[in-house]
């Protein structure tokens, strides 16, 4: 009996196969830049329908926002770009503190500004 189960341990069937350079790691990190990229998509998605809806008569309804996105497009996009940034910093700092804190909070950013796009989207196409 004894044999029987040195020989099942010693199947390649019962190892797990080797990796290589895939670690916990290396894989979260490919995920939040990821989610990085999808979020800078969401910000230039919103900066391209304000810039529309304003274009057609439309108003900004951020009140922070209203003397930025009514002066100019770049100023706009600059600014976006700024947040971002702050953003990016903000996530790397928090989960250096805090295990995964930035990532959630990168995880409640990116469905704002689904939500803020879904919105943008709407006021055009309703």
């Amino acid at each position: 009996m004894t044999d029987y189960l040195q020989n099942i341990s010693n199947s390649p069937i019962f190892h797990a196969p080797n990796t290589g350079n895939i670690s916990y790691g290396n894989t979260y990190r490919s995920v939040i830049i990821m989610e990085l990229f999808f979020l800078a998509a969401l910000f230039i998605l919103d900066v391209c329908t304000t810039e529309f809806i304003l274009m057609n008569g439309g108003q900004e309804m951020n009140a922070v926002m209203v003397g930025v996105a009514t002066t100019s497009s770049a100023l706009h996009l600059l600014v976006k770009g700024f947040v971002l940034a702050m953003i990016i910093t903000t996530i790397y700092y928090a989960n250096r503190v805090i295990k995964h804190a930035g990532t959630m909070a990168l995880v409640i950013l990116i469905g704002w500004y689904i939500g803020v796009d879904f919105h943008n989207l709407g006021v055009i196409f309703l």
